[in-house]
């Protein structure tokens, strides 16, 4: 059948980080995971994290903060460029 659950990496579009415990909620509002690990990312200029979702929760997905929802862009790792170079 397959894990009921699985780690999908975000990125948010707003100055809000999402926090360890965070719900994230679908497009009904019903929680489907919550946040493992949420900070900010000078590199991107934007909050990014991990969040333990139910495997069916989809891709339109939004972190609840302080009763608040703020969209999730679902992306996969690494979160920031790989390769740097300075010349």
């Amino acid at each position: 059948d397959g894990c009921a659950r699985a780690v999908q990496f975000f990125s948010i579009n707003d100055r809000r980080i999402a926090r360890e415990g965070t719900e994230i909620v679908d497009a009904s509002g019903t929680i489907r995971g919550r946040v493992l690990s949420g900070t900010y990312s000078p590199m991107r200029d934007r909050p990014i994290g991990s969040a333990l979702l139910d495997a069916d929760a989809g891709t339109s997905l939004s972190a609840r903060i302080r009763n608040k929802d703020y969209p999730l862009d679902l992306q996969a790792p690494p979160l920031v460029k790989t390769s740097l170079t300075n010349k």
